[in-house]
């Protein structure tokens, strides 16, 4: 039987629609996941690439860096369980709430309003 409960969260690297990752958003088999829009951070993080695979992270400094751009996606448990493995939270990522403006049209939601961070912030 599929989760009842929905998830928001903002994803702003491999896990958006085009990226290299996003095809687990879209594996039924991990859980169900709907695009709702596009949105910035409302405050500004680090992002860094880094790694020989250019793994985008956030670093757990609030306020420096630039005001984030991603995507918001509605996820089930059973995608935000699959989420939280596959990013490896809490042990090499952690996953927070952010503020976030959207950008684009979508049903529902307001801007500044609260989503998890899917992709997780780093405690370098």
């Amino acid at each position: 039987m599929a989760s009842l409960t929905l998830h928001r969260v903002f994803v702003y690297g491999t896990l958006k629609r085009g990226e290299p990752n996003h095809h687990v958003m879209t594996n039924t088999e991990n859980g169900t996941a709907k695009f709702v829009g596009e949105g910035k951070t409302t405050e500004s993080w680090p992002l860094v690439i880094a790694s020989k695979y250019n793994i985008p992270f956030l670093l757990h400094c609030k306020g420096k860096g630039q005001r984030v751009l991603g995507e918001v996606h509605e996820i089930d448990d059973k995608m935000k369980a699959f989420l939280d493995d596959f990013e490896g939270h809490p042990n090499f990522y952690e996953r927070d709430r952010i503020n976030i403006e959207f950008l684009t049209e979508r049903t529902g939601l307001e801007s500044g309003e609260s989503v998890e961070d899917i992709e997780d912030l780093d405690d370098f």
